[in-house]
């Protein structure tokens, strides 16, 4: 019997597998059930599993060895509806949605449309969303965390365990934290550790909006998110300079450097973005005009001589509705073209590191021409507001992140601008 104590009333319920018997099939199984009893009513869901008598057990576990290879498979199945039903009545009752006046039908039609309260399935269906939704990287966003969940509830025998979302606390997060770095001794395993940790909240925060937790519940309120700055990713003008002057050997060097210094001249546009761009984005007046998809907003680019330069190549030959930079075609599914520039932007950040090797440069990708962007202007006195307006931020705050770790020279060069005495 499954307890729930509050300091309103005391209410008692149960859910057991249970293999009813009353329906007989014409295999010769029975189907099995999760039977719930609460207020004195019994309200029963299928399961989708058929079991011969033989191979039943009124006791945990409910499925006999004598079923097969599968029935491991098919006792975690039950425990995982098992506990997906008692972690919905335990919601129920705690947000005073059922009481005794309930029917029957009532309560069952709670349960059938209450959204699960356990972590993986609710991770597993706004995953499934927002692949629906055609959002695959916010998608894979929290498929990696995700993954790592279910990696750290894995059991004794190596088998993850789902649980109830109210499960997720400050102590589970502390937890959680402790066993990822143990795994991860990088300098920045700490940014890993906030990306999932990111993703988390996230899923909690719209747990809260459904309900499948205490809208009052917070964890984080007590643990905060840490993270690690990152290394510099602004070139200097003189590596810009350098890598411009790189020789290209490939027929991918010169498509990097051709997305690398378009970027910059695009206002630093992100790579899905440049490979989005349409023939059509180019305006009679000179202009490109576009919205970013990671936040929507709309940005007006002038075409200047150096930009001109780089689109005149990819433009020859193609219609209104064309991608420019030949990473995507009309035919492709959201999910090709979603791969597409996956694969395009990991040709291009390896024919940059040969490019930046070569120059003797570090470590060069396909981000460093945005953050270059925003460096160099904010070098040549460009106020942070007009910088951020350029690249498409909706704070500034956002904007400074791109700002940080200038050259020891501009710090230098900031002091000896201060008034003398």
């Amino acid at each position: 019997m499954f307890h729930a104590n509050y300091t309103q009333m005391k209410i008692d319920f149960s859910v057991k597998p249970f293999l009813d018997q009353r329906r007989k099939k014409k295999d010769g199984t029975y189907p099995v059930i999760l039977r719930t009893i609460v207020f004195g009513k019994t309200i029963d869901l299928g399961s989708g599993l058929s079991v011969n008598s033989k191979h039943w057990s009124s006791n945990d576990p409910f499925v006999k060895k004598s079923y097969g290879d599968r029935y491991k498979v098919q006792n975690r199945k039950l425990k995982s509806l098992q506990l997906e039903l008692e972690s919905k009545m335990d919601s129920l009752v705690a947000n005073d949605r059922i009481d005794a006046s309930h029917s029957h039908k009532e309560i069952k039609e709670l349960l059938i449309k209450s959204t699960t309260n356990l972590t993986f399935g609710f991770f597993e269906s706004h995953i499934q969303l927002l692949k629906k939704e055609n959002k695959l990287g916010t998608a894979r966003w929290y498929a990696s965390a995700y993954q790592a969940v279910k990696e750290f509830s894995k059991n004794k025998k190596e088998t993850p365990v789902d649980f109830p979302l109210s499960n997720i606390t400050s102590t589970w997060l502390i937890k959680f934290e402790k066993w990822y770095m143990e795994r991860n001794k990088t300098d920045q395993a700490i940014n890993g550790l906030s990306v999932y940790m990111r993703a988390i909240r996230a899923l909690y925060n719209k747990a809260r909006l459904t309900g499948a937790v205490d809208e009052g519940s917070n964890p984080f309120r007590k643990y905060k998110i840490k993270s690690k700055e990152t290394i510099k990713r602004a070139l200097t003008k003189e590596e810009f300079k350098a890598l411009a002057g790189a020789e290209c050997k490939t027929g991918w060097h010169q498509r990097a450097k051709d997305f690398f210094f378009g970027s910059y001249y695009l206002y630093g546009m992100s790579f899905k973005d440049m490979c989005y761009l349409k023939l059509s984005d180019i305006k009679p007046n000179g202009r490109i005009e576009y919205n970013r998809a990671k936040t929507g907003k709309h940005l007006s680019i002038k075409i200047n001589g150096r930009l001109l330069s780089i689109l005149d190549k990819y433009l020859l030959g193609k219609s209104n509705e064309d991608y420019i930079f030949n990473v995507l075609r009309l035919d492709q599914s959201e999910t090709q073209k979603y791969n597409a520039v996956k694969n395009a932007m990991k040709r291009c950040n390896k024919a940059l590191r040969d490019l930046a090797s070569a120059s003797e440069l570090g470590s060069i990708s396909t981000y460093h021409a945005r953050h270059s962007f925003a460096s160099h202007l904010l070098e040549n006195k460009q106020p942070i507001e007009v910088i951020s307006q350029m690249m498409g931020h909706k704070s500034i705050k956002t904007t400074q992140i791109y700002l940080k770790g200038f050259d020891i020279s501009v710090l230098d060069e900031a002091q000896d601008g201060l008034v003398e005495i």
